[in-house]
């Protein structure tokens, strides 16, 4: 990826979170796994294995994305997960960063 704006980043990451969402509530895992491959770093990728997250039980029902900072190649998202539906629902937020040049996720952090 090149020339990619901290603009297109954050979208890119909601996108992502987004899709991801609809890939793990339709149980389809092979989508999902593609998903990582395309969006997150190999390192991340066995980082998150090795910790067994990528299998978690639930899924969020939605995620919006908003720009926190950037700098040294690097852009850092918020990422706002919400648990369940209704007056109920809970959040959880990531900061998530992307490699500006690869366009890849390579940390992902709860704030």
């Amino acid at each position: 990826m090149t020339d990619t704006t901290q603009s297109e980043i954050v979208q890119q990451v909601g996108d992502f979170y987004n899709a991801y969402i609809a890939a793990m509530s339709s149980g389809s895992e092979g989508t999902a796994a593609t998903l990582r491959s395309k969006h997150f770093t190999p390192e991340l990728q066995q980082s998150l294995a090795d910790w067994g997250v990528v299998h978690g039980e639930g899924a969020p029902t939605a995620a919006t994305a908003r720009y926190c900072d950037s700098g040294e190649g690097h852009v850092v998202t918020y990422v706002t997960l919400t648990w369940g539906t209704g007056p109920d629902a809970k959040t959880s937020e990531l900061a998530v960063r992307t490699d500006m040049p690869s366009g890849q996720i390579c940390q992902i952090k709860s704030c």
